[in-house]
């Protein structure tokens, strides 16, 4: 990753990196994270694959794409 702000042309110092590194990372940022990685199952893959049933890692667990979907609506019930 580089030092660029997503894009914004700034750039950090690595103080500003390391503290960033130790910060947990914000919800949205998990799930999004999640989705991502549940959809480029679907890229690489052949066959169509049935998303809630899929399996994915995040929050240190294995969840299916049905409690991905649970969270991302729970999360979002919360705004």
């Amino acid at each position: 990753m580089s030092n660029n702000e997503y894009g914004t042309g700034k750039s950090l110092s690595p103080e500003a990196i390391d503290k960033k590194a130790r910060e947990p990372e914000k919800r949205e940022i998990v799930l999004l994270k999640a989705v991502y990685k549940l959809l480029s199952k679907q890229e690489r893959s052949s066959y169509v694959l049935d998303m809630l049933s899929t399996m994915v890692t995040y929050d240190g667990a294995q969840c299916d794409g049905a409690c991905l979907l649970d969270d991302i609506r729970d999360f979002l019930e919360d705004l």
